[in-house]
């Protein structure tokens, strides 16, 4: 019996030794009595555009702020979001501040992952300063429950590009790109070029992803929905709604690109995003890409494609690629493209939420977004009256911004996307009459389970 006691006050001393330790991982300082904030981002230090950019913005924030520190959480584009939600379910604490992506922020507004920003906009931010941002949707998709959990770093918008050398040796005007879908389908006819006569394709005269992601719905498939007058979900009711009239003519456009047309790779449907729209650009394998990024800037300018546009300069120009908005609007009026941003959310069990904040006002008005391409287009309003984005690029890509759509507010977007990119596939690969009963059952299949 005196044995088990002293074993049980070993133990206990044990862990009375070992509790400051466990407890500094919540309340973190340095040796040097600095701050230590944890910054979540998904940069690959391989990667030297985006990791460079992002530890600039680091090392001026810390030199301004010297009694804080930054320390880096790296993770996965596609990961960091469901491990930060997990994580905020498991309380741990260590997290600080957080790039997330605006089409999970209903789902962390569910689980509860990241602060309301609110509060922090009305202690340090005057009215203008919050305007000029509010004016995108991109800001309003961080609004969740009349929270801000997140605040974009810029607007990414997909639109159309094409190469111009290739419009012209099929005779077609390259200042003048298709404004209909049926001009789209039109030009992709005579883009499309098998060069040798071998029977095999060389030149694709449209690009666009029917691969098994997310990208599908985002970039391929939500654009034509809208621009047919329909939607992909409701909010109010919480159902899918993509099985409707507009859905089903947009995956019939899209069999008939593919399969009556042949004006797109086939390969297009097991291809990722990038494979499909940007690789085909940059290597002139199609003369349209259908769901261009603005992120995609840096490839064209390093290529000679586009000249002065990163970063911006008032002589910018599109030297071999052009762009324009998606053709999908009612004539005269540009089609709404999906837009959003990365955002910059702060952690709610963050143990520095002031030195948080901190670190995120810096990124807003203080870091270099302008000279890295995947930080979005401008998101403040003011910024677009410079002269350097009065340049043609520019202006495509503001109308695009403009009437810019974001993803369905859903808690369960990532798996609407995946129903909706299994169900395309399906679509694709079958019989056209088919198409309405398989949107029908995919659509069923997710009212069904959430």
């Amino acid at each position: 019996m005196n044995r088990l006691i002293k074993v049980v006050g070993v133990i206990f001393v044990f862990l009375m030794l070992c509790f400051p330790l466990c407890a500094q991982g919540t309340n973190e300082v340095a040796e040097n009595g600095n701050t230590v904030i944890h910054v979540a981002h998904f940069y690959d230090p391989t990667d030297e555009n985006g990791y460079n950019w992002f530890n600039k913005a680091k090392e001026e924030f810390e030199a301004e702020n010297p009694g804080i520190k930054v320390e880096f959480e790296q993770f996965k584009w596609d990961e960091i979001d469901i491990k930060l939600m997990s994580d905020f379910r498991s309380n741990i604490l260590t997290h600080d501040v957080a790039l997330s992506t605006p089409q999970l922020l209903p789902q962390h507004a569910a689980v509860g992952t990241f602060e309301d920003l609110n509060p922090y906009l009305k202690k340090y931010w005057t009215q203008d300063e919050a305007a000029a941002l509010s004016w995108a949707s991109t800001y309003r998709q961080g609004e969740q429950g009349g929270k801000q959990i997140g605040l974009p770093l810029g607007s990414h918008s997909r639109i159309c590009a094409y190469n111009k050398d290739m419009f012209k040796a099929a005779g077609l005007d390259p200042e003048n790109p298709p404004k209909t879908l049926d001009e789209l389908v039109d030009y992709a006819k005579k883009l499309t070029i098998d060069k040798n006569g071998d029977g095999v394709i060389d030149q694709w005269g449209l690009a666009l992803t029917l691969g098994p992601d997310r990208a599908t719905i985002e970039v391929t498939y939500a654009p034509l929905v809208w621009g047919f007058g329909g939607s992909l979900y409701d909010k109010t009711t919480g159902k899918a709604v993509f099985a409707s009239e507009a859905g089903i003519k947009s995956a019939e456009f899209l069999w008939d690109l593919l399969n009556t047309y042949k004006v797109v790779n086939p390969a297009s449907l097991v291809n990722d995003y990038n494979r499909n729209v940007h690789d085909s650009i940059l290597e002139e394998k199609s003369a349209i890409a259908f769901g261009w990024g603005s992120y995609w800037v840096d490839g064209l300018e390093a290529k000679g494609f586009v000249k002065g546009i990163l970063p911006a300069t008032p002589q910018g120009e599109m030297v071999k690629v052009g762009v324009f908005p998606y053709p999908t609007g009612v004539v005269g009026e540009e089609g709404s493209g999906f837009t959003n941003s990365w955002d910059v959310s702060m952690y709610a069990k963050s143990q520095h939420k002031e030195e948080a904040w901190k670190f995120i006002d810096f990124l807003l008005t203080k870091a270099d977004l302008a000279s890295y391409g995947d930080a979005g287009l401008p998101i403040r309003k003011s910024e677009w009256d410079k002269p350097e984005y009065q340049v043609p690029y520019f202006k495509e890509y503001h109308k695009a911004i403009t009437v810019g759509k974001p993803m369905p507010e859903s808690p369960h977007y990532g798996e609407l996307a995946d129903i909706v990119a299994s169900a395309l596939q399906r679509c694709m690969n079958g019989p056209r009459k088919d198409i309405p009963k398989i949107l029908e059952n995919a659509q069923k299949e997710y009212n069904t389970k959430y």
